[in-house]
């Protein structure tokens, strides 16, 4: 939301009910979650986890009570969009600029995803957790092989360690290609 919050709602209130239901009847806890506005929230299928990604670009990991376990960094851009695994052990992010990033539950880092020329609304893991849906402003939606994904993001930040060096020192390189790998290993 707007005001920086997550909000926590008992459902059952809402369901139980044939009228309309006001915020006091089912709303059991506010957090002031982010810096800037709350883009997206997600539970995971477990039940146990429950991400919020932000303009702020961070993604932030609560306990389904409301304890912040972990605060993720790693987004150049506000994230817009968020879901988890169906084994809830993966969790996948979308910001503004494009990327989508592939986290573990415990706040690891796993991969980058470049393929979208504009800000990711909207992500969906296959029930078998081996593709990932992802659609964005550039009017595309991509299918992700998680699996062959991975192993390739792994190869590339391996290649790039090997000639980063080279990329930031040699004269010859335009500016612009001095930073190809700069991607690859955030």
């Amino acid at each position: 939301s707007g005001d920086k919050t997550l909000k926590f709602w008992r459902l059952a209130k809402v369901l139980n009910h044939k009228r309309e239901v006001k915020s006091e009847d089912s709303l059991f806890k506010t957090i002031q979650a982010h810096n800037s506005t709350v883009m997206n929230a997600a539970f995971s299928p477990n039940g146990e986890l429950i991400a919020s990604v932000s303009e702020d670009k961070m993604v932030k990991l609560w306990s389904r009570d409301g304890k912040l376990l972990h605060t993720l960094k790693g987004h150049d851009s506000g994230i817009w969009s968020v879901a988890f695994s169906p084994d809830s052990q993966t969790i996948a992010t979308g910001s503004n600029d494009g990327i989508i990033k592939l986290w573990k539950s415990d706040g690891t880092f796993l991969a980058n995803l470049i393929g979208h020329s504009a800000g990711v609304k909207a992500l969906a893991f296959a029930p078998d957790g081996k593709t990932l849906a992802s659609a964005a402003e550039d009017r595309t939606v991509i299918l992700w092989n998680l699996e062959q994904s991975l192993e390739l993001d792994k190869v590339l930040a391996a290649g790039c360690d090997l000639v980063r060096d080279y990329l930031l020192t040699n004269a010859e390189l335009a500016q612009r290609d001095r930073h190809l790998c700069d991607r690859a290993s955030q």
